[in-house]
């Protein structure tokens, strides 16, 4: 599997609820090779729990996403731990 990543990322206001929220718009090709049309594709994770609204994320990401948190934010939010992560395909 190889793993491509772009990096952009922005904060989003709070809302009502005054939670912090940051975005994170990495491109990320999950790369396998389909036997039937003999290629290399790029497809969602075959795990159900990896395609929107998990915890269950690949570490490689989370730890991106810190990267990109203390850019944004600097010393500001150090000590703080996203509690939620979200994935879209």
């Amino acid at each position: 599997m190889a793993n491509h990543f772009i990096n952009i990322a922005e904060s989003i206001p709070p809302g009502e609820n005054k939670m912090l929220k940051c975005t994170h718009d990495t491109g990320f090709s999950n790369t396998v090779y389909h036997e039937k049309s003999r290629q290399h594709l790029s497809i969602p994770p075959s795990k159900r729990t990896q395609l929107t609204w998990s915890q269950d994320m690949p570490q490689v990401l989370k730890d991106e996403l810190h990267t990109v948190q203390k850019e944004l934010y600097g010393d500001w939010v150090q000590g703080l731990e996203p509690t939620a992560y979200r994935m879209c395909w």
